[in-house]
């Protein structure tokens, strides 16, 4: 998910006035017009639409603390980064944000269950990589092994195994 409030460079606790704000002094940094890329203009300025608009901002943080759910992240409130924590803490361990290095407030079970979730959504996204080219693999060596086996016993490569 793209994070509008780290393209703009606020917290997530900013004013209207400071997105206004961020907006326009992004906005004139990339402008194609001066020396900036319609890229980073167009993402600036996509962000300030769904920031800049009450409502839209809402829906945006609701899908969003949704999202950090789901991957197991825990939100900083310093900065407004989604952290994720992805080994399991030794005694005394501190949560810190990876970007402004701020004390994440989580109790024991909270970093236990961000640590789950994180893990459980990068398992289902390497099973889903590479999932089915194991599954052909793993076909692939039980055909070959049940044809060595035929061989071995004598059944001959040419009949076909009765389904």
């Amino acid at each position: 998910m793209l994070d509008h409030y780290v393209t703009l460079g606020i917290a997530p606790n900013s004013s209207p006035e400071e997105v206004k704000s961020a907006y326009r002094r992004l906005a004139r940094e990339a402008h194609p017009d001066i020396r900036g890329s319609a890229e980073a203009f167009y993402k600036i300025k996509r962000a300030f639409d769904v920031l800049g608009c009450a409502e839209s901002r809402a829906q945006y943080d609701s899908e969003r603390r949704r999202w950090m759910k789901s991957i197991g992240a825990v939100l900083c409130a310093g900065c407004g980064h989604a952290n994720r924590l992805t080994h399991r803490p030794a005694a005394g361990f501190v949560a810190r944000c990876w970007h402004c290095k701020t004390h994440l407030e989580l109790t024991c079970s909270e970093v236990l269950l961000a640590q789950r979730q994180s893990l459980m959504h990068e398992t289902t996204r390497v099973v889903e990589e590479i999932g089915v080219g194991l599954a052909d693999l793993a076909a692939d060596a039980v055909r070959s092994g049940i044809g060595r086996l035929r061989q071995r016993l004598g059944l001959g490569l040419s009949k076909k195994i009765k389904q």
